[in-house]
Parts: C-alpha cells; sequence; structure tokens
C-alpha cells in the first residue's frame, strides 16, 4: 500500500484524482468510539455547545459538515487556555467503513521528534507546520512591509516566540466533531476558531509583539493538529479552510464556530464496495493544509 502521503503538500484545496474509484452510498452517520487519555467533552444544543463531560471514555459523533454537533476534544483539560498533555496522547479509536481509525492528540515527540529538536531549522514537524502556515499567509511579504517601518520580525523569532508561549501545546489538543463515511471517502471535523485574528493579537501582545499586530492579515483560518493512524499509516493533518458551523461554545460565545473539514480516500473494508488498494491512494489528503506521514515498518507494526 502507499504511504499516507509522501511529502509535504501544502494547499487550500488538495485535487485527487478519483477515476478509478467506482461510486458507493454514502456511509455518512454516527461514529462511536472509546477515548483513552484526558479529554474534554462537549454537547450541543443545535445552537451551542458546552461542556457536558470530562474524562469520558466513549463517545457518539452525530455531526457532518452541515451541522457539526458534538464534538470530543482530545487532551483537553479544564485549563483555560486548555492545552494538551505534551507527553501521552489522548485517542479517540473505533471503526469507520469495515476499518479501524485512531485519532490522537499530539505530543512533544509527534512535533519535535525523537530527539526533541527544538530549534528553528530543525527536520521535524513543528518546523514544516510553523513554516508552511507562514507560507500560506505570505509571511515573507508582512515582514517586508513591517521592515520598512523599523519592525523587524523573522521566522526564527516567530517561531521561537511560539514555542516559548506555548503555541505547539495549544495546537495539539484537537477538538473532533465527526468521522463519516460518505461514499469513498472518510471526512474527519475538526471544530474549531472561524477565525483567529482575536487569538493571534492576544497571543502578540501577551509575548510584547503587540507592534506587529496590525500586520496580521484579516480572517486567519487555520486548524489545530490531528494524528491519525488509519489502514496501518499514521500522519498529521491541519486544514487552513473552515466554515461557518452555526454553533457557539456558552463559555466564551466564540469556540467550535468554526469547522475544519479532513478528507481522507477510505480504504476497502467490509461495509464499502471499491476497488483493490492498487488502483487508488491510501489515505491521500483532500482538503487540508498539509499532511505528513510516516510509514511503519514491520518491526513497529
Amino acid at each position: 500500500m502507499t504511504g499516507l502521503v509522501k511529502k509535504l503538500a501544502i494547499a487550500t484545496s488538495v485535487a485527487v484524482g478519483m477515476t478509478a474509484i467506482g461510486s458507493t452510498s454514502a456511509l455518512a452517520g454516527s461514529f462511536t468510539g472509546s477515548v483513552s487519555g484526558p479529554n474534554l467533552y462537549y454537547d450541543s444544543n443545535g445552537t451551542n455547545t458546552y461542556l457536558g463531560g470530562t474524562n469520558v471514555n466513549t463517545v457518539t459523533l452525530t455531526g457532518d459538515s452541515t451541522a457539526p454537533g458534538n464534538n470530543i476534544e482530545l487532551g483537553g483539560t479544564t485549563l483555560h487556555p486548555s492545552t494538551a498533555d505534551f507527553w501521552n496522547a489522548s485517542t479517540l479509536s473505533g471503526m469507520i467503513g469495515g476499518q479501524s481509525i485512531t485519532l490522537s492528540s499530539m505530543t512533544a515527540t509527534d512535533w519535535f521528534g525523537a530527539d526533541l529538536n527544538q530549534s528553528f531549522g530543525a527536520n521535524n514537524f513543528a518546523n514544516q507546520w510553523f513554516n508552511a502556515a507562514l507560507d500560506a499567509y505570505n509571511f515573507d511579504t508582512i515582514a517586508a512591509s513591517a521592515a520598512q517601518v523599523g519592525q523587524n520580525l523573522t521566522r526564527s523569532s516567530l517561531f521561537s516566540t511560539f514555542l516559548m508561549g506555548g503555541g505547539f501545546a495549544r495546537a495539539s489538543d484537537p477538538n473532533i466533531s465527526y468521522i463519516n463515511q460518505e461514499n469513498n471517502q472518510v471526512k474527519i471535523g475538526l471544530a474549531g476558531h472561524f477565525t483567529l485574528n482575536t487569538d493571534i493579537n492576544t497571543f502578540l501582545n501577551l509575548q510584547g509583539l503587540g507592534q506587529f499586530a496590525g500586520f496580521v492579515p484579516h480572517n486567519v483560518q487555520l486548524s489545530e493538529i490531528v494524528k491519525v493512524t488509519y489502514g496501518g499509516e499514521t500522519g498529521y493533518f491541519s486544514s487552513l479552510f473552515g466554515t461557518g458551523s452555526g454553533l457557539f461554545d456558552l463559555a466564551d460565545g466564540r469556540s467550535h464556530n468554526g469547522n475544519y473539514e479532513i478528507t481522507l480516500a477510505a480504504i476497502p473494508g467490509n461495509d464499502v464496495s471499491v476497488p483493490e488498494p492498487s488502483t487508488m491512494l491510501a489515505l491521500m489528503a483532500v482538503g487540508g493544509l498539509f499532511a505528513t506521514s510516516k510509514r511503519k515498518s514491520a518491526k513497529n507494526a
């Protein structure tokens, strides 16, 4: 089977050739899975989300992109702002289309590798994700504009500020609102903020960088990161494109008002009829900012 994604792919929408894959009936619906590790469960009344439980053992998610509904925050704690346990992953596991799937919060080793290299420029996911996000919003142009008015802003300094300010931990506890089988795709919904400008400006002010708030682009969108293991492959997924969820968290009036959808190519299982794996790219991300993967070797499987 081909790897999840062979290299970093950056796009707001990635077209994947699906001509070899026949049409099947949609299997969208509820997903029930077991949950391990710290988590926050948010229920929904169709207008608001609200805390419905902490450290639950099982959850049933019933939404889709048109009505995301409830969600489970993997690694979430009641601390404000909530940050994931950076050393132990929380997981949501179940079956979709006859195949097992596990979604996880991010840990320090996911971000920085086994050697925990936190330096800017290191060959790890943290640097890939950070630079991809900056590229998506034309950081080099922003930095040049800031320099013209005597403000020095570099990728390296911003990376260090983001790291020391807990930014990576803040992005590590994804809120999963649905996991559905639709035709030959698996759709995963990530609940988040529809725009991040308020959060970015608050962060800059707290870090003593308030002078750069005016350079932040309008309507910045970016999901948290979810680690997905599906069909024997593991990858990290994030999205640049959010849609309005129609929901607002009762606690702050704005959390969960954005829905970020990740789309994977389904792997043949007991519940779907599709061609053999050789005719398709397994687990290809369709709508994410990027996805990186690591293929399991036989000795690590």
